[in-house]
């Protein structure tokens, strides 16, 4: 997940990467418990 830490680090700042990993690796957690899902529906009339 952070292979490309440095570069990703260069286009934004470190403070924002720190926060979108906290982010995805605590939402990766949550799907991993079931805590939350995906779902997709299509409407139709």
């Amino acid at each position: 997940m952070q292979r490309r830490r440095a570069e990703a680090i260069d286009i934004a700042y470190e403070a924002t990467y720190d926060t979108y990993m906290k982010y995805m690796t605590g939402c990766a957690e949550f799907f991993r418990n079931g805590y939350i899902d995906i779902m997709q529906f299509s409407l139709a009339r």
